[in-house]
């Protein structure tokens, strides 16, 4: 590939990252922010009053061992006194979108060691298209930060490997750090590292590395692994290491208190998620194109010859085989193991960069050997060109909500896919939407509105009703409008766009989709969905 053409796919590539920057400091407050920011508080004051802090217990986070919340917090509170407090969603946003921008940079430096610098560009590129990494990067304090973790444990393993029979004590301290740091937010991303444990095996045994010597990498870079994980997990500083099996046993069964998701139009009970889940996201959300170019990658090297491609080295394939392996892993696991999903791609967001990659390859030879293949091939890189066109015209229509995306496939017209999945589950437009409110009222007026959302009582839409409405949610008997977007019931196969019926008076809307509306209440019938007592009756 010419110079000027890469050139030319970096500054594509520093657009996307500008883009993706502007979406992080745009969009709303995610529903788990709070929580996820709450928690790191928690731990920031146990840690910085050397354990004399006993409040730490709240809800369910004796599970998570808060090690990117705490960084989050004291980051957040560090930068927030250089900044006007009401910036902080803004600096909150920044701080995700970093990170996970950190795990895209890690992307490139991968995949520019492990194949070349064009295939490290264009996975970049890929990434960033990907309507749900992309969503995400900015609310997201979980998944886009376990990618970041994974793919530098990746990284600093492969560069581990190689000096195996050299000193290696930098990379693997940098390996345990990046471990310890994907252990310490999930502690169930250990189980991702399985197929490096394996490799790490076999090439002990090619290269006759000394036991001795092994045993002295794995003893120091478990301690650096084992202190990153607990160190924000005071739960077990006291000796409750039982919570850690507790913690694996609820990993594949973890059941948020929503009992049903919704995948393309069918309903099904979150803990008997269908084994179908995954093929059915990759078939009806992720962008046809994407799709089609990881088809044309596995094509391609398998059929070298179809495409006029010099007979890759095993080293080529080898890296390739080893990729999937990664790659196919955990998702195979979920498959098998039937582990609860839903938020569509969220819990499977750290595999879409390594699709990435994958789609980044047919990509690449797509650019360099075009001229080269027949009228049959070029035909299918002129359709995936068709898609692409068409799902960046529908990704740039979303802005800032990236995530709200499900492609052709699901529905050529994007509202006609209103009820076949969650779109805004994340609640990210409601600033936008109450915002919409004062403009439409004024502001005094739209203080005495006695609004109240639909089942769903979390603390970012308290935040948005005090700082934009400057007032707070009314009750549940006195409510005379409803706030809500499409996500689930807790407790009914319908969601509060279809439960509500009646004339949207303030709409935050996408293509004819709606993310977030305000509606009068018609029905008393109506009101129990948004009563507190809906935990109670889930429960039951």
């Amino acid at each position: 590939m010419q110079t000027s053409y890469y050139k030319l796919l970096v500054f594509v590539a520093l657009a996307l990252a500008l883009f993706a920057l502007y979406c992080a400091l745009t969009i709303g407050l995610s529903v788990d922010e709070n929580y996820h920011h709450t928690n790191g508080a928690l731990r920031y004051l146990y840690l910085s009053n050397l354990g004399k802090f006993d409040a730490y217990d709240w809800q369910n986070n004796r599970y998570y061992p808060g090690l990117y919340d705490t960084i989050h917090y004291f980051l957040a509170k560090l930068i927030d006194n250089f900044v006007n407090i009401k910036y902080v969603v803004k600096i909150k946003h920044f701080i995700n979108y970093s990170f996970a921008s950190l795990g895209v940079l890690g992307l490139f430096f991968l995949n520019r060691k492990i194949f070349n610098k064009e295939i490290a560009i264009l996975s970049c590129i890929l990434t960033f298209l990907n309507p749900f990494f992309f969503g995400h990067m900015g609310t997201n304090p979980k998944d886009p930060i376990i990618f970041t973790a994974l793919i530098w444990t990746i990284y600093f393993f492969v560069k581990y490997i190689e000096n195996l029979d050299k000193p290696r004590l930098k990379y693997l301290i940098l390996m345990s750090v990046s471990i310890g740091f994907g252990t310490g937010i999930r502690l169930t991303f250990v189980a991702l590292l399985l197929p490096l444990v394996l490799i790490w095996i076999y090439v002990v045994f090619q290269k006759k590395i000394k036991f001795i010597s092994i045993s002295r990498d794995l003893v120091f870079g478990s301690i650096i692994i084992v202190l990153l994980t607990i160190i924000t997990w005071p739960h077990i500083h006291d000796g409750n290491y039982e919570l850690i099996f507790q913690v694996i046993k609820k990993s594949s069964t973890w059941l948020i208190p929503i009992k049903h998701g919704i995948l393309n139009g069918s309903f099904y009970e979150i803990q008997n998620t269908p084994r179908t889940y995954i093929l059915e996201i990759f078939l009806f959300r992720i962008p046809i194109y994407f799709s089609l170019l990881i088809i044309f990658s596995y094509i391609a090297i398998f059929l070298q010859k179809i495409f006029y491609i010099e007979k890759l080295n095993s080293n080529f394939i080898n890296i390739f085989y080893l990729l999937n392996l990664i790659l196919f892993f955990p998702i195979t696991t979920m498959i098998i193991t039937k582990t609860n999903l839903y938020d569509n791609t969220r819990l499977i967001l750290f595999t879409m960069p390594f699709f990435a990659t994958i789609a980044s390859i047919g990509l690449f030879f797509i650019l360099t050997k075009f001229k080269e293949l027949n009228y049959l091939y070029k035909s299918f890189s002129f359709i995936i060109l068709f898609f692409l066109i068409l799902s960046i015209y529908r990704f740039i229509s979303l802005t800032p909500y990236q995530y709200t995306y499900t492609n052709y496939l699901s529905s050529p017209i994007f509202s006609k896919a209103q009820n076949k999945f969650e779109h805004d589950y994340w609640y990210a437009s409601y600033e936008e939407l109450l915002k919409k409110i004062k403009e439409k009222y004024g502001e005094l007026d739209a203080s005495k509105l006695k609004i109240r959302t639909c089942d769903n009582h979390h603390a970012s839409h308290k935040f948005y009703f005090k700082s934009i409405l400057k007032t707070k949610q009314a009750e549940a008997e006195e409510a005379e409008y409803v706030i809500m977007t499409d996500r689930n019931l807790r407790y009914r196969k319908m969601n509060c766009l279809q439960l509500f019926k009646g004339e949207d008076i303030v709409s935050v809307k996408r293509l004819g989709l709606t993310l977030s509306t305000l509606r009068k209440i018609q029905s008393e019938d109506a009101r129990e969905y948004m009563s507190p007592k809906w935990l109670e009756q889930f429960k039951k």
